[in-house]
């Protein structure tokens, strides 16, 4: 909606950024469902099936947000957040106490795994990286549910302050489980499935609580995103779908409606979890080839008055069909992803045709870029 009416009220342009993001916030659901199941099965020794711990998983959520609203979000969020990083963090610590001993743990990876200490490597050369670290970086602030969080805050100061918290949350939930990625690599180099390592050193170098306690800390790591992201979805479908849709529809159909595509969401979520993808990575790293897209226009709409709704169609819709077209059919030179095919494309189409386009001259953009 910011943008919408930053650019011209355009509710083509409305659809289109509710559109991508519906359709990205998906496989991110996926994504955590599979990591649900995953912790489920491995914990329990096959015990409780990765089907019925998904599916165990999905339906938590769905009745926290059906019942509970935005605040249920929120505080279980604040809860599970708090779980996971206590846990990550302990367990991460247990492992490298107990394989590595009184050894330095980079100077073991250096002489075990010392490909995964360099940014080059014959398969990921140099563009790579930085393609990927700007794609992430500058489209991870898009995701709905984090873009909710952010200006759903009281005051311009709160929005910074919530965003800044977002990146130093990051770096702190993140950082531990880069350095159980290498432990599993130098523990564990035959591991055929990634998504597990971390996993089984828990079971195979701590005791046997702190399987119970990551356990705990990994399902509400994941169920902490689904509930998020669930959550964001009913919001989008109401609010920028159902309500211009039809006129004038009372509070109870729009919390009706919202609740039917929460649940329909986590049901096709759960169906995709199914699949059991081999490499989560791969999947929440394609979904930024939409997702990403949305930053430019952002920027724009905030702080360039000569920004139009019809550049911000035409560079959506450019950045996401060039982002598809590298990511399935051509090659990227120099090894950068797709996305950023897709979002270098973007901004050009955004200045080219804004330039050639009348902005609206009844918006102005002085508060919202100050805030």
């Amino acid at each position: 909606r910011l943008i919408v009416y930053q650019t011209g009220y355009s509710s083509t342009l409305g659809y289109i950024v509710s559109i991508i993001g519906m359709v990205c916030i998906v496989p991110y659901i996926t994504v955590q469902v599979v990591g649900t199941g995953i912790i489920f099965e491995l914990f329990t020794d096959g015990m409780i099936s990765f089907e019925v711990g998904a599916a165990v998983g999905v339906a938590v959520c769905a009745l926290f947000i059906f019942y509970g609203g935005m605040r249920s979000v929120a505080w279980t969020d604040v809860f599970f957040g708090l779980v996971f990083v206590i846990s990550i963090w302990s367990a991460v610590l247990l492992i490298l106490n107990a394989a590595f001993g009184s050894e330095r743990f980079f100077d073991v990876a250096a002489k075990r795994i010392p490909q995964l200490l360099t940014l080059t490597d014959a398969n990921r050369p140099i563009g790579y990286y930085i393609s990927q670290i700007w794609v992430i970086g500058l489209g991870g602030y898009m995701w709905p549910h984090l873009f909710l969080r952010m200006v759903s805050t009281k005051s311009p100061s709160d929005v910074r302050t919530v965003g800044t918290l977002i990146s130093f949350a990051s770096v702190l939930s993140q950082f531990p489980v880069v350095i159980g990625g290498f432990a599993a690599a130098i523990l564990l180099p035959n591991l055929a499935a990634p998504d597990t390592g971390l996993l089984l050193l828990v079971k195979e170098y701590t005791p046997m609580w702190m399987v119970g306690v990551l356990g705990a800390g990994g399902i509400a790591a994941s169920l902490s995103t689904v509930n998020a992201l669930a959550h964001c979805q009913g919001v989008l479908i109401a609010n920028d779908v159902y309500m211009r849709l039809k006129k004038n529809p009372t509070e109870r159909q729009i919390v009706t409606v919202s609740r039917i595509f929460i649940l329909l969401t986590c049901l096709i979520a759960y169906v995709f979890a199914l699949t059991k993808p081999s490499f989560l990575w791969s999947i929440l790293a394609n979904t930024y080839a939409g997702i990403v897209q949305i930053f430019p226009i952002t920027i724009a709409a905030l702080f360039w008055k000569r920004t139009t709704a019809k550049g911000c169609i035409a560079a959506l819709i450019v950045g996401v069909a060039v982002a598809l077209l590298y990511n399935y059919v051509l090659v990227a030179p120099y090894g950068i992803v797709a996305p950023a095919m897709g979002l270098m494309a973007n901004v050009v189409v955004l200045i080219v045709v804004s330039l050639c386009t009348k902005p609206n001259e009844n918006t102005s953009r002085s508060n919202v870029a100050e805030a």
